[in-house]
């Protein structure tokens, strides 16, 4: 299969030699106690070496205020039991990741949708949900999954002032800041803008490997204690082990090198997709090109061919991608398609992407026949 479905990092952009070493030195260093159970809150060290980095992000982060997590989807089911009651106002980019519905829907709210522009959500939609009482926005601002959109300064100072006036919690989730192929960074997260309640979510992911399952919510003291109630009654606490093994080998890496080399391995993936999807999908699918993240998010020309229908298509030739009305909270968005770049080859690509050609072809010379 020819998958370019999951956001799946790249085996090259995992530092297995760095891993290994780590691996040996914990079990030297602590043996059994390596394998204990830990705290609630997560391991001290990582705890402080997340803080550490989250003031280099400029959010005036303390170690005592991160809770330690079993990758992000856990945050988003943990945040859900918390703010969430059957019928809760929630507002939502319009898409949004598919997991976060997953998360949040599991607990019964009512979504208010903001439709994205390529600078961030519409000012007026948010303003309109954010009246409702919404418990929370949730936004992935920075390399948005799906979109790839990425919230511009001047939108991010308004969405703070929106979220200010109407006093609601921020809830942004940042995987994907550190994946940008420009020479410049993309702005601050957005919570580093003076809004007044804001709750970061960020994983180890696509920065070391997303074997560790480790990821961070770093937020308000008293969310934090609602939070740790949850987690203890979810799971007493995330596995000590792959923390100590994670804290060994972020020692072990020089990680701003090693995020650079990632880059520069993505862009040129990034690089290879656009031209083979500019060479085959010309004109059947429109898009644009990410400036950083996992992702191009593209929509079919001919509207009467839904998505889903070419996945079925696609998947008997050996084919995969993701369906973009999985993104929409109302099932909308059945023109939309998004297609991993990271871990397929130039082959891959080259072979998949023609095979989605033939299939909106087959498509379109069925409606002319008929």
């Amino acid at each position: 299969m020819i998958s370019f479905g999951g956001g799946v990092p790249h085996d090259t952009c995992i530092p297995v030699a760095q891993i290994q070493a780590a691996f040996e030195k914990v079990i030297s260093r602590l043996g059994a106690q390596a394998f204990r159970y830990g705290p609630t809150e997560g391991e001290p060290k990582l705890r402080e070496f997340v803080a550490t980095w989250l003031n280099r992000l400029e959010l005036n982060a303390r170690a005592d205020q991160v809770l330690i997590v079993n990758g992000s989807q856990q945050a988003l089911d943990l945040l859900g039991k918390v703010f969430i009651d059957p019928g809760s106002p929630v507002a939502l980019e319009r898409p949004t990741y598919l997991a976060a519905l997953q998360a949040f829907s599991a607990y019964g709210p009512r979504y208010h949708e903001t439709a994205l522009g390529e600078s961030g959500p519409d000012l007026d939609l948010l303003q309109n949900a954010l009246s409702q009482g919404c418990r929370f926005f949730y936004t992935v601002p920075t390399f948005q999954n799906p979109s790839g959109v990425c919230y511009s300064r001047a939108h991010r100072e308004e969405v703070a002032r929106l979220l200010n006036d109407y006093a609601t919690v921020l809830i942004e989730d940042d995987p994907y800041s550190q994946l940008y192929y420009n020479s410049t960074p993309p702005p601050q997260p957005l919570g580093a803008y003076g809004v007044a309640r804001p709750i970061f979510l960020g994983t180890f992911s696509k920065m070391v490997a997303p074997g560790f399952r480790l990821g961070w919510i770093w937020s308000d003291y008293e969310t934090l204690r609602h939070l740790v109630s949850v987690k203890q009654a979810s799971d007493l606490c995330t596995g000590a082990f792959q923390q100590h093994l994670l804290v060994e080998t972020l020692g072990q890496l020089d990680l701003d090198a090693h995020l650079a080399a990632v880059r520069a391995f993505y862009r040129k993936q990034r690089d290879d997709m656009a031209g083979y999807m500019e060479r085959h999908l010309k004109g059947r699918l429109s898009w644009s090109v990410p400036k950083g993240g996992m992702f191009f998010w593209a929509a079919l020309r001919n509207r009467s061919i839904s998505a889903r229908a070419l996945l079925a298509r696609c998947a008997q030739k050996g084919v995969a991608f993701a369906d973009g009305s999985a993104f929409f909270a109302d099932g909308g968005g059945t023109e939309f398609l998004r297609l991993n770049f990271t871990q397929v080859t130039r082959e891959q690509m080259d072979q998949g992407l023609g095979i989605m050609a033939e299939e909106i072809d087959s498509f379109e010379l069925e409606e002319d026949r008929s």
